[in-house]
């Protein structure tokens, strides 16, 4: 993390003082110039409210729905001219001093801490309704009032989770090159983003409430895993521990490894508020049943974790099958995260310049420091008509293989392709640059994850000069193969090629496709690799992007006119290919028939999705598709019996579009 949300949390309580000082000195004008300046300045304590709602927001309290429900109703009203509307500015006025002076004590009553989860710097909050309704946190403590917890207002964790990632830490997750299985029960997103962010070696998986808007239980999710396969299993959610089920106790003793660790982390005043966790815990029926079938209970604290006291309001035990010391069992653990015999594969950077003099020897720079040594650096210039070429060859000595090309062919990276080596391919363009362990975490995760077929990084933003930029054009956020096909559906390409590592094969394979695409072939290159493969976004900034305010090409009729064609092509093609299973995964809620099971029905389904779409060029792929369907006879049949569609309906969605 770089920092931004403690930044932004101090100019926010510079900007509450502010506040106070505005409003105080309009509280001392004569009641008659008090209202004819709230009257004529509506506009402008209207801006100071809308910016006092985004500092709630930087101090976590996004639950305030008073605060920002208030504001909404005041930027309805034009203007305060008659009286009613006069007092109820004077309230609204009143109303922002008193937040901005909760916020500031909240500044002056704690100080700046590191969070273990995200890795910022923050002024933690109390555990706010919006947290606590996440986790049903209210309905599981009956004295939910004196219960206190420090909530990251960046990434939402509290107590538990970094208690829990705190000891993870401690075993060594974020760091080895051994895989470890690992599995969150009812996990909380913070600890699920610390290790999507920090732990390329831990193959993860999840089982919660609720999947794909319907209720699944836990149980019968447990089930369906293998036997003795977890090194280490979490929990966080405390409502869930209390219950008893000794079904759902066979199953975890069932998948937990002979050495792996059940670990379960609570609030202090969790389960009684007597002050004797261990002993309430252990009463807690599901526990009691897990000791009652032969494990052992470990309290963890401070001592087996020295370190920066996030477990003042949080308590974690863990069940192991081995009686052993617990600082015992978590020492062998960190021991057992490295294996020196493991094969370091080559991997391929491949770098194609064009007019980037005043960048590209930062880009190259960031290839030559990376901390994984087994990689091969191809560079091309593509004629460039700056000093991209000289800038380049004072790395000669360093850089595997140097191409300069006299005629410009609108990027070299299909010809670096044909020549790489590796069995991993990273693409860096000539303006952006990596951070020096980027490579080692995607090899990590490619080594350890056979069934990813593409791995990317997160992204900082920056300006010619280097300085971040605040730039929301890049996900943050990690997601299942038919999560990111939804979300590529709906919100177009949002993955950097210069964070991604691919597997060579896949990406001349969907090179050779996508080439034939001149405005979107980064996007249509990720929709066929999750065709057949995962993808992976490490959710860590390891790419510094170049923004240029320029990065696009100019908006034409003719680039639109192109873009409009090759998105309504894609789509067209992406329907065709992909297989029933993965579209109802991805799309199984926006279905005519949410429950379709027949392989001919789902063909249907396909072309109903697209033709339903708001987007224009959506639609017509789906006319495209629909039109095939139709030259079938049972296809016709059921396109009009079920779904009634016929030809003449396809000819007036082409009117439509």
């Amino acid at each position: 993390m770089s920092g931004k949300m403690g930044k932004q949390q101090r100019d926010s309580l510079q900007y509450c003082k502010e506040v106070i000082a505005i409003f105080g000195k309009i509280n001392t004008l004569e009641n008659r110039v008090k209202e004819r300046y709230i009257t004529e300045s509506a506009e402008l304590i209207r801006k100071i409210g809308e910016t006092l709602a985004e500092v709630v927001k930087a101090f976590g309290k996004m639950d305030d729905y008073t605060f920002i429900q208030r504001i909404n109703q005041e930027s309805l009203s034009k203007s305060w001219s008659d009286r009613d509307d006069y007092e109820n500015a004077c309230k609204y006025v009143e109303y922002m001093v008193e937040t901005a002076r909760n916020i500031i004590e909240i500044g002056e009553n704690t100080d700046q801490r590191m969070c273990l989860c995200c890795q910022d710097t923050v002024y933690f909050v109390p555990s706010s309704p919006k947290f606590s309704s996440i986790y049903d946190v209210r309905n599981a403590i009956s004295n939910y009032d004196d219960l206190r917890e420090n909530i990251c207002p960046n990434c939402l964790s509290n107590d538990r989770d970094r208690l829990i990632i705190k000891f993870l830490k401690k075993m060594g997750l974020d760091k080895g090159n051994k895989p470890v299985k690992v599995l969150g029960i009812i996990p909380s997103k913070a600890i699920e983003h610390w290790i999507y962010a920090e732990c390329p070696t831990v193959i993860y998986q999840s089982v919660n409430l609720d999947l794909n808007g319907k209720t699944i239980p836990v149980f019968s999710q447990i089930a369906e895993l293998q036997n003795q396969s977890y090194d280490c299993i979490f929990c966080s959610a405390h409502f869930f521990c209390e219950k008893e089920d000794n079904d759902l106790t066979n199953e975890l003793i069932r998948i937990l490894k002979p050495d792996g660790l059940c670990m379960f982390s609570i609030p202090v005043l969790g389960v009684s508020g007597s002050g004797n966790e261990e002993k309430d815990f252990l009463n807690a029926g599901f526990i009691k049943g897990l000791v009652d079938a032969g494990l052992i209970l470990h309290k963890l604290t401070e001592n087996s974790c020295p370190g920066d006291g996030v477990a003042e309001n949080a308590v974690m035990f863990a069940l192991t099958k081995v009686k052993k010391d617990i600082d015992e069992i978590i020492l062998q653990r960190t021991a057992d995260r490295y294996d020196d015999s493991m094969e370091k594969p080559l991997v391929s950077v491949i770098m194609s310049v064009y007019n980037h003099e005043k960048y590209v020897s930062q880009a190259i720079e960031s290839v030559l420091n990376q901390g994984y040594g087994n990689i091969e650096f191809l560079v091309a210039d593509d004629c460039s008509a700056d000093g991209s070429a000289g800038e380049i060859l004072k790395y000669e000595n360093q850089i595997d293989q140097i191409h300069l090309f006299e005629e410009n062919g609108f990027g070299r990276i299909p010809f670096l392709l044909s020549i790489a080596k590796g069995k991993y391919v990273a693409v860096l363009d000539s303006d952006d640059y990596w951070e020096s362990d980027k490579i080692q975490r995607q090899v990590l995760y490619m080594e350890t994850h056979p069934e990813c077929g593409a791995c990317f990084t997160g992204v900082r933003s920056v300006d010619r000069n280097g300085e971040e930029v605040d730039l929301h054009i890049f996900t943050t956020e990690n997601r299942s193969s038919a999560e990111w096909i939804n979300f590529f559906y709906h919100n177009g390409n949002c993955l950097a090629y210069s964070s991604v590592m691919i597997r060579k094969e896949l990406h001349n394979n969907v090179m050779r496709y996508a080439s034939n695409f001149s405005i979107v072939p980064d996007y249509i290159m990720w929709l066929n690799v999750l065709l057949d493969y995962d993808i992976y976004l490490i959710e860590k900034e390891l790419l510094n992007y170049r923004w240029h305010n320029a990065n696009d090409s100019k908006v034409t009729e003719n680039r639109l006119k192109n873009q409009f064609f090759e998105e309504t092509y894609c789509w067209f093609d992406v329907m065709k290919k992909m297989d029933s299973d993965l579209f109802l995964r991805a799309f199984g809620e926006e279905l005519t028939d949410p429950d379709v099971k027949e392989p001919r029905d789902v063909l249907c389904e396909k072309a109903l999705l697209l033709l339903k779409s708001k987007k224009p060029r959506y639609r017509l792929a789906g006319l495209f598709y629909a039109y095939e369907l139709l030259s079938d006879q049972e296809n016709k049949r059921i396109m009009q019996e079920k779904y009634h569609i016929g030809r003449q309906d396809i000819y007036e969605i082409l009117n439509s579009i």
